[in-house]
């Protein structure tokens, strides 16, 4: 365990040279961390995928992370949570003065009381921008890669099209991927439909959320969606580590549904809350 001051990688590692590591992110719900179990199979996933070896068994990761939150943790202001970033870097090359195999990081950052309220009580805005979803063909989307560059990138045109608006990401045949963040929900009715997890990371909020919708007496479908139907839908949500739910209230300045945030948010929050034991997942950043 160093201080974020002293922890360092050479610049010929893999990570550094040439972005080839892999990532997981997770949160605390009062200061416990969630779904490491979950987060670090996909972890695995991604690194075999990407042909990247595992500096150790995971449960040596589960215990890093463990560490590494009990330790920032206690240094919180009342009210703050972790955002908890673990990431698995290729190494240096052989031949290199540096070289050793694989890296794992964990690392965490401060969530602020009140960092999301706005978004929780107003929702969320999305923008399609100019870039596409990377075809599977080119990289498994399964692969949750530390390079975030053509999500910077879409990111900016996004707030071109709509200043403070997340980017939407389409697939090249103009169906919803997923945003930068997360994974998009489609609510009508007692339906919640999502894009085929084949073309999007597979994301453990909405897995986790899936379990609470069906308890709930929601359906659930996998179908290709498009921006009309999101907007044509009574509600979209995304599904994300770090604020768990958000509305999606507008698609390129268009309403979905009325515009605000509905009543399948509001019941999935509160089934949140049970699950996690915090009074209110939308309000743990804001109190």
């Amino acid at each position: 365990m160093l201080p974020a001051s002293e922890a360092s990688l050479p610049l010929d590692d893999a990570l550094v040279a040439g972005g080839a590591a892999v990532t997981e992110r997770l949160r605390t719900f009062g200061g416990v961390p969630f779904a490491v179990d979950r987060h670090l199979a996909r972890l695995a996933q991604s690194a075999n995928g990407a042909f990247i070896d595992l500096p150790g068994p995971l449960g040596e990761l589960a215990d890093a992370i463990v560490a590494v939150v009990r330790h920032n943790f206690a240094l919180c202001e009342p009210g703050e949570e972790l955002s908890v970033s673990l990431f698995v870097s290729a190494g240096s090359p052989i031949g290199s003065p540096h070289h050793r195999g694989s890296i794992a990081g964990v690392t965490t950052t401060v969530l602020p009381a009140g960092l999301l309220a706005a978004e929780y009580r107003d929702g969320v805005r999305l923008a399609v921008p100019a870039t596409r979803q990377i075809p599977a063909a080119c990289l498994d989307p399964h692969i949750k890669t530390r390079s975030r560059l053509h999500w910077r990138i879409a990111a900016r045109q996004a707030a071109a099209i709509d200043p403070g608006a997340k980017p939407l990401l389409l697939h090249l045949d103009g169906t919803v991927a997923e945003t930068d963040t997360g994974n998009v929900l489609s609510v009508r009715g007692k339906t919640i439909r999502t894009p085929p997890a084949a073309g999007v990371l597979e994301g453990v909020t909405q897995a986790v959320t899936r379990e609470l919708a069906l308890d709930l007496g929601f359906d659930w479908r996998e179908e290709p969606l498009t921006p009309d139907d999101l907007c044509a839908g009574d509600e979209a949500l995304i599904a994300s580590t770090t604020p768990t739910l958000w509305p999606a209230v507008r698609i390129d300045g268009r309403p979905v549904g009325a515009g605000v945030p509905g009543p399948a948010y509001r019941a999935l929050t509160a089934a949140w809350e049970r699950l996690v034991g915090v009074a209110s997942v939308a309000e743990s950043s804001s109190q």
